[in-house]
């Protein structure tokens, strides 16, 4: 099936962003921001146990917390 236009626009937008607080995982934390209403903090480099950004609760919900990962065709998945 081909993806339409828009999607593979933004997805070649996407890979050309470096995978760092400035690009993409900065930009995947400002999107959970808007969407959520919260602020979501990122975590520094190294060691993160799984995730790469936490926010506090906001008013009754639960904690918040993003692992954010972007693939390209030539990742490795590779399970063993």
């Amino acid at each position: 099936m081909k993806r339409p236009a828009p999607a593979s626009d933004l997805r070649a937008a996407l890979l050309t962003l470096p995978a760092t607080r400035e690009g993409f995982e900065g930009l995947t934390a400002q999107l959970i921001d808007a969407a959520t209403g919260g602020a979501l903090r990122l975590l520094a480099s190294g060691d993160q146990l799984g995730v790469d950004g936490i926010a506090d609760p906001h008013g009754a919900g639960p904690r918040r917390a993003m692992q954010s990962k972007r693939y390209k065709p030539t990742t490795s998945l590779d399970r063993t």
